[in-house]
This record gives structure tokens, sequence and C-alpha cells, in this order.
């Protein structure tokens, strides 16, 4: 080979032949075929032809090279030959493929039809390949309307209607829904319709002059949208986005109009728009009127209001800058920006508006404004700018250099059309969206290349589509430096996602006005999305307007409220759109539509006294508590609820909802003219509720602590889980906390693994501890109590309520939904007792920050996160985890889930089934003066006596202390408090209680102390009492719930009173089982008590058992001495064996079962579980002696061996066949978890035993 004569390659010369066009005359240049090609085509056939081709979703990835085909016939067409489908082939795969066109085409990012919602009323488009299309033409629709009245404007939107109009009809032709996604595969072969389709599409694109004008009334309202032929030509020189074709997608013959772009109607409309405002002067007003749009999307969205900011011109763009403490030291600078049009004239949407030095210097001017005052304010902490960059459809660059002084301050931007799908999406609150920020800005310091072309939106998916970390967890392999490209497609997701959840509509008042509605509620904690929509405009400003959507005609409801809006206020008006939803259906279906028009219900209501409502209401009373009267003329009816109506709701029968439900129909019926008797309505609502515990409202009486509370308004804000985005973020690195440890990394061995977690505990334990200390422990015990208590508020609630939850959602829907709400639930409640048992000794006596919720969602993440890795240890030193750990890409703990899911989630799973029914079952008690339960017998003296010593009361008084603390809270008006120890005893000494008992012991014994440091011991103690993977430890939230703030004589106390009530129904209720045994207890009565419980408790097992089997038809007996069973000698060997907890026979006296009864807690952490498996292998244990399953083992095998005895003693027909068996009360691991091999080792709970096979088949 010559290399030296080797010729030269042009590096250049290729990348530009690869380089894909920007003109259509440019594909020309690249295949000299292609005009030929396009020169003889019949151009409106060909037009026709691909128009409709445009309409096809099966075709969306490939809109680009429909589009540039579409450019070309309108340019240089100009013959009579007609395609066939081959030749079609030709033109769109083969001669667009080699002039590089087919490299154009992306994934799909968007939908393919969407709504615009106007004035004028609802109206459909194909998207096309434009950004956000129908956002953008809604926003300058709605902008260009509010100019003022005068010269063309009201011309102008008559054509714009005009085209909307067309458009409508073109996409119910093509049958295409409202809101709908495409499909098909950019950059490869499109397999086009058949021959026969292919001649059907010009049909669906095609209008003859006739239908025009039924369309639209006057043709001529289509002119400017009308291409001329004579210009034509000129679309081969003109750039994409500011070419003929995208401003006159339609092409008129002498038969008619055809809509050959119907991807470049958004692009017209807009255009004209534009247009005609800037040759008026108005192009600066429409473009604060964009801003003023934007504005309002952005508080929609949450984020902030600047709808009375003032705007500031920088350059051609209009700016408004706002700054707020979105939670305690937490700041944020927004800046709303919408485009200007000085580049319209000449670059239309081609253009690319600069966000150049102007624009920053602005920013950064307000940015120091905002630094400098959040600064000198006590408690700063951080800030973030969000640049919300709006427009109107053009390109955007944004490049610029953050000065050194600002770059403590985070930067991020966003687009209000991105904003606007935010009430559709979780995790999608300001707070999140910081945190999501941080964490992309963390993981690229780390030296990942997030390469992402699409926006926020697109990396947001990718978050959630990542393991939350941006960095697909299991790729050990990718470490960095390394580049993620995730495409620009993954925002489609979201955006179909969002745009069902809000379900933004046009519904027809009965005024005649058109409203804007959107979905009340986006994002239920259920499958199904109620079709319940609110009035975007009225909810704004304080007013409750909403409607449903019917077969007929829209009906809505309006709740005036004066002043603030109570949660009441709102539950009741939702409440009456629940049951019209439920209902409308089949009422139309019976009675018809009637009259079709839009009618509206005016709810009023009278509000009861508190005391009102414990009297409850006879049936009969209820006819005379609502009153209806109907105005025909502007199909209007007024519906008052009168006090007495409230009394009803407190029934176990739900025959108030159920009258509201009756007027509500007759309402309706009334209004379309509808013959339907009340007692045919009636008869509709049994039938199609079928279920008296079918409701939405209740009035239960109040009767624990946190009812009381939440019913006097001091629980404030609803209960917040721990948000997703503060889980992720605190995952980030936190295995990176062990010195030495690398991305991808393994850890192999149990020896190894038990050092790394231990290390990684201790390092997450240590950085937790140090950022407590950094804020205020008055501050963060309270908010930590708070949060405690919300949780426990939302706990009693999906209790309450169980009955009625599985009447309207099903049985499974509601055990799906109610066990996700019951895990975060459990988890506010965890990390609050361990910050609160931290924070009572570490965090800053004097000083430090306050604490906002902000800080709360990150320090509760935390506490789990250090939570869950000392869980990890005892499973693995028990040999149940895998010794098998990895260090994921961003540095996330990675292990083998598989112990957890078998052993622990099922456990759960079945024991909140079981809890759902029990919580069913009790429903009607909640409507009684009185509970069923009774935690503290006081007629057992052992156990009276037990409690006096240890807590020198008596029982009764233990459970009262926390129903005195919510007076006292009353008094404070704060469901939490502080109050020195020596005022809280002197205000209980004060109270007129029998017996005046000893309240300092009380507070004493309940009081959790506060240490020098959080890893001071004190005296008499040990690291066992401050593991805070340990559940039920002396030294914890529940065993002590006073929280002490210092440890001076007097010392001030933290208190929550829903939590001293649930410390105390937790502490009596194991003393009175025996689960709370040892240590626990401080004083010798009642450690001795305990122990004495645990073994009547599991007698009294045994005996319950025993009875359950009975009523199966089998014989048995509970507490059996094998020596007495099989009429054998007392030995000491035999004794050793211990007794059968139950002995059954089959009533054939074939078969014997030797049955260990086991009343043992439910395992509630990996931790537990670990030990409680680790209790029943079968093995023996260290010390030589049989674990508790091998001792079960030992006697079913003693009885094997002397069946011939068992049968003798016991009178059986023949020597049985026996067989082993372990129940237990609450599902535990060994359930689901092999204990051992044997049989005899199976394990089934009391409540299962009638589905258990009896006859030894299994055997």
């Amino acid at each position: 080979m010559d290399i030296e004569n080797t010729p030269e390659i042009d590096i250049d010369a290729i990348l530009r032949a690869m380089q894909p066009p920007s003109l259509p005359r440019e594909l020309f240049e690249k295949v000299p075929q292609l005009k030929t090609f396009v020169a003889g085509l019949d151009k409106l056939d060909a037009l026709s032809v691909l128009g409709g081709l445009q309409t096809l979703p099966e075709f969306q990835a490939n809109t680009v090279r429909l589009d540039w085909a579409m450019r070309l016939v309108a340019a240089e067409a100009q013959g009579t030959r007609k395609l066939k489908r081959a030749d079609w082939h030709t033109f769109l795969n083969n001669l667009l493929g080699k002039a590089g066109v087919t490299r154009l085409e992306d994934p799909i990012e968007d939908l393919f039809v969407a709504p615009i919602l106007t004035s004028e009323g609802e109206f459909v488009l194909i998207q096309s390949c434009w950004e956000n299309p129908a956002f953008h033409t809604e926003q300058l629709i709605e902008a260009f309307a509010r100019l003022p009245v005068g010269g063309p404007k009201t011309d102008v939107l008559a054509s714009v209607f005009a085209l909307l109009t067309l458009c409508n009809a073109l996409v119910e032709r093509a049958g295409l829904d409202r809101r709908m996604t495409g499909a098909g595969d950019e950059a490869s072969v499109m397999k086009l319709p058949s021959q026969r389709r292919l001649n059907m599409l010009p049909s669906v694109v095609r209008f003859t002059w006739g239908e025009v004008e039924k369309l639209v009334g006057d043709v001529q309202l289509l002119a400017p949208f009308v291409l001329p032929p004579e210009e034509a030509q000129k679309i081969s020189d003109q750039e994409i986005g500011n070419s003929l074709i995208d401003f006159k997608p339609l092409f008129a013959s002498s038969e008619g109009i055809t809509v050959i772009a119907p991807g470049a109607t958004s692009t017209a409309i807009r255009g004209i728009l534009i247009d005609v405002a800037v040759k008026h002067g108005m192009g600066r007003r429409l473009q604060k009127h964009l801003n003023d749009l934007n504005a309002k999307t952005v508080r929609v969205a949450g984020l902030d209001d600047l709808t009375e900011a003032p705007d500031m011109a920088v350059g051609e763009l209009l700016i408004r800058q706002s700054v707020k403490e979105i939670s305690a030291g937490r700041y944020v600078h927004v800046v709303l920006a919408v485009d200007g049009f000085d580049r319209w004239g000449d670059q239309g949407f081609s253009g690319i508006t600069a966000y150049d030095q102007s624009f920053a210097d602005a920013v950064f001017e307000g940015l120091r404004f905002a630094k400098a005052g959040a600064e000198k304010r006590p408690g700063f902490k951080e800030g973030l700018t969000v640049l919300l960059l709006g427009g109107w459809g053009q390109g955007r660059s944004l490049e610029f250099e953050v000065p050194e002084d600002l770059r403590t301050w985070q930067i991020e931007h966003i687009s209000p059309s991105d904003a606007s799908l935010f009430a559709g999406l979780d995790d999608t609150k300001l707070p999140d969206l910081w945190r999501i920020w941080r964490l992309a800005r963390v993981v690229r310091g780390m030296g990942f290349n997030l390469h992402n072309p699409s926006g926020f939106l697109n990396l947001f998916q990718w978050w959630r589509e990542s393991d939350l970390a941006f960095v697909p967890e299991g790729h050990l392999d990718m470490v960095p430096p390394c580049m993620i490209n995730f495409g620009s497609d993954r925002l489609l997701k979201a955006r179909e996602k969002a745009a069902h959840a809000i379900d933004r509509r046009i519904v027809k008042h009965p005024d005649g006005s058109p409203r804007k509605v959107m979905r009340v509620d986006p994002r239920s904690v259920f499958s199904r999305l109620e079709n319940i929509h609110a009035s975007i405009d009225d909810i704004e400003r304080g007013e409750l307007l909403g409607t449903i959507q019917t077969n007929g005609a829209p009906v809505w409801v309006s709740r005036t409220v004066v002043g603030s809006r109570s949660p009441d206020e709102y539950e009741n008006w939702r409440t009456i759109l629940r049951w019209l939803e439920f209902l409308i259906v089949p009422f139309e279906a019976k009675f018809g539509v009637g009259a079709g028009q839009p009618v509206l219900i005016e709810v009023d209501v009278e509000w009861p006294d508190s005391e009102m409502l414990a009297g409850g209401l006879e049936h009969d009373a209820l006819s005379s508590t609502i009153e209806i009267a109907v105005n025909d003329e502007t199909r209007t009816a007024k519906l008052r609820i009168l006090r007495d109506w409230h009394r009803a709701l407190n029934s176990k029968e739900n025959h108030a909802e159920r009258f509201l439900a009756e007027q509500l129909l007759v309402c309706v019926a009334r209004l379309r003219g509808i013959e339907a008797k009340p007692v045919e309505i009636r008869e509709l609502i049994d039938s199609s509720v079928g279920s008296n515990d079918f409701r939405w409202r209740h009035a239960f009486f109040v009767h624990r602590p946190i009812e009381t509370m939440g019913a006097s308004g001091l629980l404030g804000d609803r209960f917040r889980p721990i948000p997703t985005s503060a889980t992720a973020l605190i995952k980030c690195c936190s295995a990176f906390s062990v010195d030495g440890v690398e991305p991808g990394q393994k850890i192999v061995g149990a020896e190894e693994c038990f050092a790394f977690l231990q290390a990684m505990h201790s390092s997450l334990l240590d950085t937790l501890c140090a950022a407590i200390r950094c804020y205020n422990r008055e501050s963060l015990v309270l908010a930590a109590l708070d949060r405690y208590q919300s949780a426990l508020s939302e706990e009693r609630s999906w209790a309450m309520t169980a009955r009625a939850l599985q009447a309207i959602h099903g049985v499974e829907e509601d055990r799906t939904a109610s066990f996700e709400r019951r895990g975060e639930i459990n988890a506010v409640i965890r990390g609050s007792s361990i910050l609160v048992e931290i924070a009572a000794s570490h965090a800053s006596a004097e000083g430090g920050f306050a604490v906002g919720d902000f800080d709360m969602d990150d320090f509760l993440a935390a506490a789990l996160q250090v939570f869950s890795i000392g869980d990890l240890i005892p499973a693995l030193r028990g040999g149940q985890l895998k010794p098998e750990l990895a260090v994921s890409p961003t540095g996330h703990l990675l292990y083998d889930h598989d112990f957890h899911e078998t052993a622990l989630s099922s456990t759960v799973r079945v024991l909140h089934s079981r809890d759902r029914v029990e919580n069913s079952n009790a429903y009607a008690k909640f409507f009684s003066k009185e509970e069923t339960e009774t935690p503290s017998p006081e007629e057992q003296k052992p156990f009276r006596e037990a409690l006096q010593a240890e807590y020198g009361v008596p029982a009764s008084m233990f459970f009262d202390l926390s129903y005195y603390l919510v007076d006292l809270a009353l008094e404070q008006k704060g469901a939490t408090f502080t109050i020195l120890r020596s005022q809280l005893i002197s205000w209980l000494d004060t109270r007129e209680i029998e017996g005046k008992p000893d309240f300092a012991s009380l507070i004493d014994r309940l009081t959790l102390p506060s240490r020098p440091d959080w890893k001071v011991l004190p005296e008499g103690t040990s690291e066992r009492d401050f593991d805070l993977s340990r559940f039920d430890r002396r030294y914890s939230l529940i065993g002590r719930p006073i929280v002490a703030l210092n440890a001076d004589n007097d010392p001030l106390l933290a208190i929550a009173p829903a939590i001293v009530e649930r410390a105390a129904r937790h502490n009596i209720g194991g003393a009175l089982a025996g689960g709370l045994q040892g240590e626990f207890w401080i004083s010798k009565e009642m450690r001795s008590y305990v122990g004495g419980a645990g073994e009547r408790a599991g007698l009294e097992f045994n005996e319950r058992v025993a009875k359950a089997i009975r009523k199966l038809g089998l014989k048995a007996d509970h507490s059996v001495k094998p020596s007495s069973c099989m009429n054998l000698q007392a030995t000491d060997t035999l004794k050793r064996l211990g007794d059968i907890d139950v002995l059954a026979f089959t009533p054939d006296g074939l078969h014997a079962w030797v049955i260990e009864v086991k009343d043992i807690k439910l395992c509630r952490t990996l931790s537990e579980t670990a030990k409680r498996l680790s209790e029943y292998r079968g093995l023996r244990l260290a010390n030589g002696k049989p674990d508790n399953l091998l001792r079960h083992l030992n006697r079913v095998d003693f009885v094997r061996a002397h069946a011939a005895d068992l049968a003798q003693r016991n009178k059986l027909p023949q020597t049985p066949s026996v067989h082993g068996l372990v129940v237990v009360d609450v599902p535990q691991p060994m359930t689901f978890v092999t204990a051992s091999d044997a049989l005899d080792a199976r394990f089934v709970t009391v409540d299962s035993l009638s589905e258990f096979d009896w006859s030894g088949a299994g055997k």
C-alpha cells in the first residue's frame, strides 16, 4: 500500500454532505432527481394526500418528513402526475432519505392533538412539530383579545375563530380525539397506507365551498390563510417557521378549500395576531398581556404570584421580578420574562430570541437586591433564582456567566408552558423543583454530563425514570466522567399524564359564557380521577364554582363564601359535586336529558353550633332541612341547607347525604323540565348506591385527643408525606460517607458488609446530628411533634372512613390506596420520633436556625435513611440479608431487597388487609357517644397496682392526662406547646380531679430527659436505649412522650397531647398483653406483672385456638401434658419437652395434630424480622439448647414415636398419622419465608385455620 500517495480525506466536505438542509431548495441541490420528481406532480392532489397523511397519528414521528414534502410540492409541483403507493414510497422514504430530511426527525415529544380554550369555546388542532403550539396559540389569542377595541381586531379574531372551526371539523373528520398522542418511528421507513386508504385521504382535508360556508358563515374569513398560487414558488427559499406556507396553510380551488398544512394552523393563527399587533403599534402591549397570562399560569402552578408585579423593559424583553421566603430562611427570586417582537418581521418563527447580556445584567441586579435583603434577615440559609422564560413560539438562546459574588445563589430556568402542567404531576412543588435542580448539580459535579435537549420537563421525567438519581442505579459500570444522553422525548410521558390529569376544557355556563375549567383533584390517591371540574377564574377569586359534564348538558354547582374559606366549605361543595357525578349518568339513562341546557345549582349553607351536631336527627325530620327555589328563566336553582341537616350526618345510616343527593336531582329535573317524582329519584339513588355506607362526609363523635384538636382547628395544615425529592436528594452520595468508597464499588462477604454498614450508619448519624446542631432546639422539636401529630390525625381519618371508602372505591382499591398511605404515615411517625429524640439533646439550646417545612422534609428523609441503614445490620448478621452490597454510580447503597419483600412487606400487607376489615367493622361505634374499647380495665387489681407503682397514678389517670393536655393546648392555642415542668404540674393540680393524683411522679416518668449531647449516655443506660433502629426502647418517644428541652431542675417541656395518648395506649396495652417486657419498665412490680401477663396471654391464646379448631369439627384440647395424653410416666425428659399447646384429632381419629401456638408480636422492621426468623430455624442455639421451632419439632417427633400410646389413651380407632403445625395470631415472616423444610414446621394464622387442610394431604 502506497501510504505517501493516498489521497487526503476532506473531512469538512464529508460533514457538509451530512449536514441536514435548512431550505427546501437545498434538497434539490443534494438530490437533483428530486426536483424533476416533484415538478411533474399534480399540486392539489399531492398536497391533499400529504395533508391527509399529516392527520394520521401513526405518522406523528414522521411529521418533519411530511412537512418538508409538503413544502417542496407547494413550491415546485406544476404537472399532472398523481402518485401511487409505490411512488409515495420512493418520494418519502428514498428521495427524502437521500436528501437528509429523515435525519431531522425526532422522537415524539408532544401530543398529536391538543385543545385550545378560548372565549368562543374549545377548539382542537393538530400540533405538528412546533414547540408547545396549543399553549402558545391559546395564550396569544387571549392576549390579543385584551387589546383595545378598534382597527382590524374584530375582523382578525373572526378569521382566527373561522380557521379554528375548520380545524375542529378536520379533527372530527379524521376521527381523532381532543387530546391524543400518535405513534411511529423517526428516521425509519414509513409503512404507507394501502392504495385504497391513500385514495380516501384527500376527502379528509378537502372542504367544498358549501361545507366551508356552513362551518364559518362568511368564507372570506379564511382568505388571510389561503396560499396565493403565484407566490408559492417563494417557499423554496424560505426558512422553516418564516415561510409563506407557515402562515397560509389553506389552498383554494374552484371546488373549495383544502387544508394542505394541518400542522401549520397554529403558526398561521399566531402569525396573523402578531403581525397585526406589530403593524398597528400594539406589539409591546400584546407582549405585556402575554406576560400577564404567563403570570397567571405561574400562579396556578404554585410557583409565585407575579400578577400584580410591574413589567420592566430589558431590550426587546419584558420582565417581572419578585422575591419571597418559601420556608424559614429559604428565599426564591423569580424572574418572569416574555419574548418581544423586534425580529418578527424578518424572522417569524424561525428566529431566535437572544437573552443577552442586558437580560443577564437585569437578572443579576435583581438577584443582588434579593440576596442582600435575604442575607440581612436572621436565619438566612440559601437562595434560588428561577427564570421563567415565556414566549410565543420562537426559539431561544440563553447563555451567560454568573458573577463570582452570586455563585452561592442557585440559578435555574423553566418555561411557563412546562409550569402549566405541574398541577397534574407529583413532585413539582417549588421545594421539589429546588431539590431536583440541586441533585442535578451534584450529579453533574460528580462528572456526569446530563445531556438534556428538551428543557426541565424532560429532565424531570428522566429523574423519575432513572431511580430518582439521573443515573440508573443498576448500571455500576457507569462511572464518571460519563455522558448520560436520555434523549428529547422523555417529557412526552409527563405531558400525557399531566394533560389527562388536569383535563382543561371549556364548559358553557347557564349565563351563556364559556368557562375554562380544570379537574378539581388531578392527583388523587385512588386510581380513578373524578370527572369533577372547577372554574379556574372563579376559584382564583375565592369562589367555589364547579361542574360535571353529562350526556345532556353540564350541571354547575356554586358555593359563595364570604371571608376566608374553611375546609368544611370546600368539602361540602365537593361532596355535592361527587354525588352529582355519581348519579347523573343513571339519572339521564332513566329520565332522559330534558332541555339539554346548562343548569346551575347555587348552594347556601346554614352552619350549626357544635352543640347541635351531637344531638342527631330523626330520619322523618330530614324533609324540612333543605329548601329549593327554581328560576326557569335563568336555569338556576337555589338550594339552601338548613342547620338541622348537619345533625343527620351523625348517623351510621347515611340518610343526610342521600336526601341531599335526592334534592340535587330534583333541582336538575325541574331545571331541565323532566318529570321525575321524588320517590322515583329515591329508588334510583338506592339502586345506584347499594349501601348505606356510601358517603363522603362524616360527623363522628369526638373521642380522642387528636380528634378534639382537629375539630378545634389546632392541627393546622394537612398531612404532608415525606417528599420523594427529599428522599432522592438525601440518598445521593450517602454511601460516599464511608472513607475510600468509589462509584460502582461492590462489597462482598458478611464481615466486609457488616463493617461497611456500621461505618455508613455511624457517618450518616453524625451528619444528621451535625445538621441538627445548627437548628433551634425548641423550634425543631415542636416542628417534629407537629408532623407526628399530623400523621396521627391522618391515620385516624383513614381508620374511621374505611367502610365508606370501600363502598365508594371497592375493597381492593381501598386496600391499595390505604396501604400506600399507611406507609407514608409510618414514615413520618418514625422520622419525627427520631428527630425529637436527637434534637432534644443535640439541637442548639440558644439561637440556631428556625425550622421550616423545607427543613423538616429534608430532616425526615435523613432520619429515615439513618433508620433504614441501621435496620439492615441485624438482618445481615442474622444471615437473612445476602452479604453483597454495591454503591450506585451516584453513591446510593444497593442491596438485595428479596428478604424485605418476602418476609416483611408480605407480612405487613396481610396485616394491613386485616386492619382494614377491623376498621370497617368498627365503623358504627364512631357515631356513638362512647367507644366500645376499654383500654384500662380497672377491675384488674394486680394491673392497677403495677401501674400505680410504675407511673404513680391510677390507670384511668394515665389515659386522662392526654385529655387534660388537650384542654391546655386549647388554652395555649397550639397543638404542640412548651411549658415549664412546675407550671404544668401546677396547672394540673388546680383542676378538680377526684383523688388528687400525684401528677409530678407521672410527668417525671413520662419525660424524655435532655442530655448534654446525643452521644452522652446517662448513668444506668446503654447504647441499646438510644439505638434508633430499635422500637419499644425505654428512652424513646413512645416510652416517654413528654420531651424535656433542657436539663434544668425545672426543665422546659415540649407537649403534644395526641402523642401522650398514643404512648398511654401503647404502653398499657403492652403491659396487659405482656408484650413490653423487662427493661422497658422501671418498677419491679410492673416487670413482675408483665412477665405473668405474657404467660397468661399465651394460655388464653391456646384456649382460643383450641376453640377455633373445635368449631371446624375437630376434637381439640389446649395446654396438654405429653405424659397425660399418652399415659406415660412424667420423666424429666418428658417434662423438658414441655406442654402441647393444642392437641387436635380429626373426626375420624385418623390424624392427630400437635400444634405449637405462639402469641407473638408483629415484626415491624427488618431487624425484628431477622431476629424472629433466627428464633425459628429448627436448629440448636449456641448454648446447645433447641430454638423455639426445634422444641416444637422434637415434641412432634416424640408424639409420632408414641402414636400407639396416643391412640390407646384417647380411644382412637387406630394408630393415627401425627402431624405438626404452628399457629400464630398475627402474620409472621415464617409464614412467607421457609423456616424449616420439615412439614411439621408449617405456620398459619388463627384466622386462616378454616382454610387449612386437616386431612394431612400435604404430608
